[in-house]
């Protein structure tokens, strides 16, 4: 047991002898904070009580207005500590722990951080209607939750920009130019002539064989698409029939009775695309104009338009 009465100097006269026992009894008791199975006499305020009536200790604090007050306990035999009564701030952390008789156990790992030992693994992070798939946000210095979106939407900064948000495609058009003079998978349709009366100054000829063809990959997202075609008609040119991964969506004639016709424009509206991603676009000359003398291919260019 390390206290004493009271921390005050022993009265006149003073031997330095007393002096000295007083003061090794008063540093004694400072240094074990007034450690005893019984409280201190004449305590003050904020005054430390190590209580050793029982095991676990227990340190105690006093007030004027609440007496000794529990602050934590230590078990003697194995050094565990427990907090008696904390409370943190909601302001800044966001919880509270509730003080009173239960005593608290805090466990710290000193290995880890705080930020590490909440979201490791995400599993204790959830803010209400939590789903698979949702995304969390900072927002007025909080977590927020983005509800997951629908298929093929796309992340976006709001109009305020402010946070993010999901939005479906645009339904301005696209407009894709395909470059008919690239390397392109083929069946006896790769020559190349060059005439400088043509748009590109030049076409993409095919040998005139039945069922030639050429094909081009283009990534097209969902929606309507328009298929045009600039082309050369003549009297030997067949049918084009144009095809998105196998599936027909139209023909165009390439026929003219009276001989060669430049720059022709021709389309195919109303191509419904399902599913956003890269189609293979064919034209085969499969089928011709009873008039037309072979079922050759002549093209310019081609361009898709999204129209909805």
């Amino acid at each position: 047991m390390s206290q004493i009465t009271e921390y005050v100097t022993p009265g006149t006269p003073l031997t330095m002898a007393a002096l000295a026992s007083f003061l090794n009894d008063a540093f004694a008791a400072i240094a074990s904070a007034n450690r005893g199975t019984t409280a201190p006499d004449n305590p003050v305020e904020g005054m430390l009580w190590w209580d050793s009536s029982a095991n676990p200790e227990i340190l105690k604090r006093y007030t004027v207005t609440g007496g000794w007050a529990s602050l934590l306990s230590v078990n003697i035999t194995t050094g565990a500590v427990a907090i008696q009564s904390l409370t943190l701030a909601a302001a800044a952390t966001g919880f509270t722990i509730a003080g009173g008789t239960t005593p608290k156990t805090l466990t710290v790992d000193e290995t880890r951080s705080i930020t590490d030992l909440m979201l490791s693994d995400g599993s204790n992070l959830a803010i209400g209607s939590d789903a698979d798939g949702d995304i969390y946000y900072r927002a007025s210095s909080v977590l927020a939750r983005l509800a997951k979106g629908t298929a093929n939407q796309k992340l976006q900064m709001n109009s305020s920009a402010t946070a993010p948000e999901w939005a479906t495609d645009p339904l301005s058009p696209w407009l894709i130019d395909i470059d008919v003079f690239s390397t392109a998978t083929n069946s006896n349709w790769s020559i190349i002539t060059v005439v400088t009366d043509c748009i590109l100054n030049g076409y993409r000829l095919s040998s005139g064989d039945v069922n030639a063809y050429v094909e081009f990959p283009v990534v097209l997202s969902a929606g309507t698409w328009t298929f045009s075609l600039i082309h050369n008609k003549n009297t030997d040119v067949g049918i084009y029939t144009v095809s998105l991964d196998g599936d027909s969506q139209g023909t165009i004639d390439g026929y003219n009775a009276g001989g060669v016709v430049r720059n022709v424009v021709s389309t195919i509206t109303g191509i419904t695309v399902a599913t956003p991603g890269k189609k293979a676009l064919r034209l085969t000359m499969a089928t011709k104009n009873a008039g037309s003398s072979s079922y050759a291919g002549a093209i310019q260019t081609i361009r898709m338009l999204r129209t909805a």
